[in-house]
């Protein structure tokens, strides 16, 4: 367990640093997997996403500015100011409400029906731990 929060720290350290020297890193256009994504939520009648992993925001963005609400949660307090301000600049700063949380804690508050994770399955930990993440939101009371 200690190995694992120190990977943890370690991980958490590294993107600070990454977004910090490299603002906005992946650029304003969502990934393919977000628009596709996008069309399936709409085509569901969902209204409401959680992005995990959401970084600067680039998709979490893309789903405010297609009409959703997003809760983005990132374990990067640097890349959750760089998406307040971005969603600030681009007017859909109502749309958009972040949360600064670890994938491998359970989620701290109520969540959408419809989830995202994008970038978590870059993170360095144990398999069980990956198949978890949807226990991670159910915990939180959904």
């Amino acid at each position: 367990m200690a190995d694992e929060r120190e990977l943890a720290k370690a991980q958490r350290a590294h993107w600070q640093d990454t977004y910090t020297a490299h603002p906005g890193m992946y650029g304003e256009r969502p990934s393919d997997p977000a628009v596709h994504a996008a069309e399936v939520f709409r085509a569901a009648g969902a209204r409401h996403v959680l992005e995990l992993g959401a970084g600067h925001g680039r998709d979490a963005l893309y789903f405010a500015r297609e009409g959703f609400t997003v809760q983005a949660g990132d374990f990067s307090a640097v890349g959750l100011d760089q998406l307040r301000a971005a969603a600030r600049a681009q007017g859909v700063a109502e749309r958009v409400t972040t949360v600064e949380h670890d994938v491998r804690d359970p989620f701290p508050c109520r969540t959408p029906p419809w989830t995202r994770s994008s970038r978590t399955c870059c993170c360095a930990w144990p398999c069980p731990r990956r198949r978890s993440v949807p226990w991670s939101v159910r915990s939180a009371g959904c």
